[in-house]
């Protein structure tokens, strides 16, 4: 008899650790989800990264590069691709990146990059570069560009090869 309630003790705990993972997966899985995306998840928008070495936007500095960006997604996932166009050198140490999250809507579009965050702002009248990039969605940064030359949420750290006091600013036009 010893053995038999043995046993029956530790099939007993065993359903009680069963049905308690059970109830923890089941709290878990209704927990309400993060707002769904208002706008598209798919699209393709071709734009450029531009880097400046003096942490803002038209510093004199030893080095900027000019990259073409072509962002290509499909339900929420794809692909930004950057190629060396012009300036004084390629300091990327990658130029093809993972998107996930992407969501287009009216006046930005969010997505994730390699696991960073960006925002791009839409900017209907560009006054940083006297109009070049107007309607186009844009995200800039640097340690010493002013408050206007700052834009949406990007960082140089998420390229790899860039130091992170650069000023990197990623504009993507609309199809």
């Amino acid at each position: 008899m010893p053995v038999r309630i043995k046993t029956i003790h530790i099939v007993v705990i065993i359903a009680a650790i069963v049905l308690g993972a059970g109830g923890w997966v089941w709290a878990f899985y209704e927990l309400p989800e993060p707002e769904a995306c208002k706008g598209q998840t798919y699209g393709y928008y071709e734009g450029s990264l531009y880097v400046n070495e003096a942490g803002n936007p038209k510093g004199d500095s030893n080095y900027t590069a000019t990259y073409i960006a072509n962002l290509t997604t499909m339900n929420g996932v794809g692909a930004l691709l950057l190629m060396y166009d012009s300036g004084d050198g390629d300091q990327l140490a990658q130029h093809a990146f993972n998107v996930s999250g992407f969501c287009a809507e009216e006046d930005a579009i969010r997505l994730t990059l390699e696991g960073n965050d960006i925002t791009l702002d839409w900017i209907a009248e560009d006054l940083v570069w006297e109009g070049n990039y107007s309607n186009h969605f844009i995200a800039s940064r640097g340690p010493d560009a002013d408050s206007e030359e700052v834009r949406g949420s990007i960082f140089a750290r998420y390229f790899s090869g860039l130091a992170e006091d650069y000023y990197v600013e990623l504009r993507l036009q609309p199809p």
